[in-house]
């Protein structure tokens, strides 16, 4: 929702400005974990905060694995970071472009597998893969598919709440300046 920041904290004893979104879209772009609920993925290897209640908080850089269980069999689709995976829930959003293959996935079914941009149903997400990956590309309409996560470091796929930020400046007490690391453009204000 756009809003200020005093808008959006108001209320809260602590209120953290961190994220990435489409400026036209207010869409989230970057890893960000709302109870529980993965709604989007981490880019560019950029670090990320967690939260959960009465442990530390969370700090590092993150990766997401993505693997489906179909009707055909389990298929390992790819990292977010190494591959460019990507899963986009935003409801009317278009998800992935033309040298991508987009699996449109309603009520845990496929409905739609072609190349990309593809627009996200109501009540279901878009896969964006590699057109390479021919597990995927031959799923047919109908087919069942359960989308699986697995969160690298593992404590984020414990976290209540998470979002990617950055540059990461300190990780475990140790100076980790590296904006190289995180994709950022080289001699970008930071």
């Amino acid at each position: 929702v756009p809003r200020t920041t005093s808008q959006l904290a108001s209320g809260a004893l602590v209120a953290l400005n961190a994220g990435y979104f489409d400026t036209t879209t207010f869409n989230a772009i970057g890893y960000l974990l709302v109870d529980h609920g993965l709604q989007s993925l981490p880019s560019r290897n950029r670090a990320s905060i967690g939260f959960s209640a009465g442990q530390p908080p969370l700090i590092d850089r993150l990766d997401v694995t993505i693997r489906l269980h179909t009707s055909s069999g389990v298929i390992d689709v790819g990292s977010a970071q190494l591959d460019g995976v990507d899963v986009v829930r935003t409801p009317g959003a278009f998800a992935g472009i033309a040298t991508r293959g987009v699996l449109i996935v309603e009520g845990g079914r496929g409905v739609e597998n072609k190349i990309g941009p593809r627009r996200v149903p109501a009540d279901g997400f878009a896969l964006v893969y590699p057109p390479s990956n021919r597990a995927i590309a031959l799923l047919d309409e109908g087919d069942r598919v359960i989308l699986d996560t697995l969160i690298e470091p593992s404590g984020f796929g414990r976290a209540r709440y998470a979002v990617e930020a950055g540059p990461l400046l300190v990780k475990d007490g140790r100076p980790a300046y590296e904006p190289e690391l995180e994709r950022f453009a080289v001699g970008q204000r930071i």
